[in-house]
């Protein structure tokens, strides 16, 4: 995004593991959302709204009361904006798809809680582009890769 944008997203998540083993494979289904405003010249501010749903499939590692995890997965959804400052422009949305992944950390508090840290990388397989005319100029183009850190608490 061009500044940081801030969102939430809520996941399920199925991990199976080995009494003694050191690696447990997981599988994570979640949904989310980010909004951001980009402010293009005379336009006045244009805001955008991130909604997907990524599936990821990956492992984790026990380390005592923490755990760390790689995920691989996809994200999809759609990338609307709106510019309530324009006259005659209505919202205009476009499918988002990407490539997620993602490097976990947390540490257990409780056998049912856990705060959790995470990083992540996503490559959409099209970038996206929101262009305004008269004058013509760009009001948001995705990057070739966007990071998107969290921070959360496991139930």
């Amino acid at each position: 995004m061009p500044a940081p944008a801030w969102g939430g997203r809520v996941f399920a998540e199925v991990t199976r593991s080995a009494p003694h083993a050191s690696l447990a494979p997981s599988a994570r289904l979640s949904w989310g959302w980010s909004d951001f405003i980009t402010a293009p010249e005379q336009a006045g501010e244009v805001r955008f709204r991130l909604k997907s749903a990524r599936i990821e499939a990956g492992a984790r590692t026990p380390l005592g009361p923490a755990f760390v995890g790689a995920f691989l997965g996809v994200d999809v959804g759609s990338l609307t904006g709106n510019a309530p400052d324009l006259p005659r422009f209505s919202k205009v949305s476009a499918p988002w798809a990407a490539w997620s992944g993602a490097v976990r950390t947390g540490v257990n508090v409780a056998p049912w809680l856990a705060v959790e840290l995470a990083a992540t990388l996503l490559v959409p397989f099209e970038r996206p582009r929101f262009d305004l005319r008269d004058p013509p100029r760009v009001a948001y183009a995705a990057p070739a890769v966007l990071f998107e850190g969290s921070a959360g608490v496991v139930a």
